[in-house]
């Protein structure tokens, strides 16, 4: 399972939202169906989840996708996930296809809820 660390926050944005940075570092045991990530501690409900990319990504023709909960489904410890996708000929895009991410590293994530 990948390693999630916070960076900074939650911090109040205002109307009762919060904001919050973390990198995700992958390892050797990409799951299919994406890395989910915990954030039951720090949010209740997530409206937003913002995968950054990475020269690593980039460079390897993977993309980062934020798969969440909607806006009125309180987060659990699974329902909010980060998927990669390998981007083929012509920009179709597939699930990962491989269990080690390790190569990729780290993407930051942006998560902004209550």
């Amino acid at each position: 399972m990948a390693t999630l660390t916070k960076v900074k926050g939650p911090i109040s944005i205002g109307g009762g939202m919060k904001i919050a940075c973390y990198n995700l570092a992958f390892d050797t045991g990409y799951p299919s169906g994406g890395e989910p990530i915990d954030l039951t501690g720090e949010f209740d409900y997530v409206y937003a989840v913002i995968p950054a990319g990475n020269d690593t990504l980039a460079d390897n023709g993977y993309k980062a996708q934020a798969i969440q909960p909607a806006p009125a489904t309180a987060v659990s410890s699974s329902n909010v996930t980060i998927t990669l996708h390998e981007v083929g000929s012509a920009g179709a895009m597939t699930e990962f296809s491989t269990t080690d991410a390790s190569a990729i590293g780290q993407c930051s994530i942006v998560v902004i809820g209550f």
